[in-house]
């Protein structure tokens, strides 16, 4: 990243989200390749997470980004979502993107856009269940109605009626 933008993040206090990206934005899907993506991905956000830390960063500012669809193959967007609970450095959240993103076409095997609304719905059910506490969404009424029937379920929402 650019290394004017740490000192700035610590003077101003503000939040920080740093994402995973292999790649620039138009070359990023060139046929992506990793060893290992959970671990790749894993230990950048790590190193990231200590690099921002050693520079002065209150670690409470800061939230983690696996970067679902930035320079990945669907198989690497399923194998960071089965893995989302393990992703960030300790302690830290995790924000996950996956509202509308072409993956999710290309599981179903149809790339209408109004297909993804309710497998994003899905996921954020799913994400939510495995710790993801900050989510990237569209259609914010019934992703939140699906994260507050996964915290219902999870015992983590007060429901008293």
């Amino acid at each position: 990243g650019d290394p004017g933008m740490a000192p700035l993040c610590r003077e101003a206090g503000c939040g920080v989200v740093v994402m995973h990206m292999r790649g620039e934005p138009r070359t990023m899907q060139e046929a992506p390749c990793y060893d290992d993506v959970v671990a790749e991905v894993r230990e950048f956000l790590a190193g990231r997470c200590g690099g921002l830390v050693a520079a002065g960063l209150d670690p409470d500012c800061l939230c983690f980004d696996p970067g679902i669809g930035f320079g990945k193959t669907v198989g690497h967007n399923l194998a960071l979502l089965r893995a989302a609970g393990s992703l960030a450095p300790a302690g830290r959240p995790l924000l996950i993107g996956v509202s509308r993103k072409s993956f999710i076409g290309r599981v179903l095997g149809d790339d209408a856009l109004e297909l993804r609304e309710w497998p994003t719905v899905a996921l954020t059910a799913l994400a939510r269940e495995a710790g993801v506490r900050i989510h990237r969404v569209h259609s914010v009424r019934q992703n939140l109605a699906a994260m507050r029937m996964a915290e219902a379920v999870m015992g983590d929402l007060n429901v008293q009626r």
